[in-house]
């Protein structure tokens, strides 16, 4: 799965962040709101989208299994598609807003002449293909490995990372996925992220409700899921 950046601002401030923001200026951007189709099944995709603000999910379905696939959680920073580039059309991939979201929408071919112009775009598309491909394998490993609660509760500490906001010496995630998108992100069913998301609730470690995830120990999470995966 990928990994991203978190809301408060849309780009880091190092170099490279802003070295980015500015070859990519004069791009159109476009605004989705939450639930929108920003990329279509079945259509080839020509143009790379760079998430200016926001958070996003892409699908892809399974005609053999007759099953949707969550493919990844995307998120300030983040190329949603780069592997076009590598020859993926995306036909059978979709991605959906799941907050309001502002993305860059940018033709293959001037994406392709930026990269051999600035060596910054060429370096963040290599580290995204290749942080997605070890994504993928730690992915097959934790399904080879894991319970699926090992699963649950180590995906919960990356989304922390990944969405949080701080609220004091808690963090808190808004526009929260439902069960069964988590569920997709780390192989388990939707009734099972309910029952660890209840524990957990339970123990004071988080709380949720339809619009937010308050994460309100962290470390304990943290520890909960290196404990659970060494036993």
């Amino acid at each position: 799965m990928n990994t991203a950046k978190s809301f408060p601002t849309p780009f880091r401030k190092d170099n490279s962040q802003w070295s980015l923001t500015e070859a990519l200026i004069s791009f159109s951007e476009k605004s989705y709101q939450k639930g929108d189709l920003i990329l279509r099944q079945g259509q080839q995709e020509n143009n790379i989208y760079f998430i200016v603000k926001g958070k996003v999910l892409l699908f892809q379905h399974n005609y053999i299994f007759d099953k949707e696939m969550v493919l990844g959680l995307f998120m300030n920073g983040d190329f949603i598609n780069s592997d076009v580039l590598a020859g993926d059309l995306g036909n059978n991939r979709y991605a959906v807003a799941k907050a309001d979201t502002v993305v860059k929408i940018i033709p293959k071919l001037s994406f392709l002449s930026l990269m051999s112009q600035h060596r910054v775009i060429s370096k963040e598309v290599m580290q995204g293909l290749v942080e997605r491909q070890v994504n993928t394998q730690r992915h097959l490993q934790h399904m080879e490995l894991m319970s699926t609660r090992q699963r649950i509760l180590h995906f919960l500490v990356e989304y922390t990372e990944k969405a949080g906001r701080d609220a004091g010496f808690e963090k808190v995630i808004r526009n929260i996925l439902t069960h069964q998108e988590l569920g997709g992100l780390c192989n388990a069913s939707r009734q099972s992220v309910t029952t660890v998301l209840n524990d957990l609730r339970q123990q004071k470690i988080i709380h949720f409700n339809r619009r937010y995830l308050l994460v309100r120990d962290l470390e304990k999470l943290r520890e909960m899921a290196l404990t659970e995966h060494v036993r």
